[in-house]
């Protein structure tokens, strides 16, 4: 039989748990977010590299 304590801690734990997987979601969103930010932005640098027409340098050895 459970006593009044049990619950209340089992309650508690419970409610602990749901915050942290709640902090979690939001943790690995704001890491999928950063990835892609990061690829947009290296995308954005090679189009703008290709689209800027300038010859690369030619090595003289």
């Amino acid at each position: 039989m459970a006593t009044t304590d049990d619950v209340t801690e089992s309650k508690f734990l419970l409610a602990e748990y749901n915050c942290i997987k709640e902090e979690q979601k939001t943790r690995i969103g704001f890491r999928d977010n950063l990835l892609y930010f990061t690829l947009a932005a290296a995308t954005a640098v090679v189009a703008i590299t290709v689209q800027s027409g300038q010859p690369q340098p030619r090595s003289t050895a």
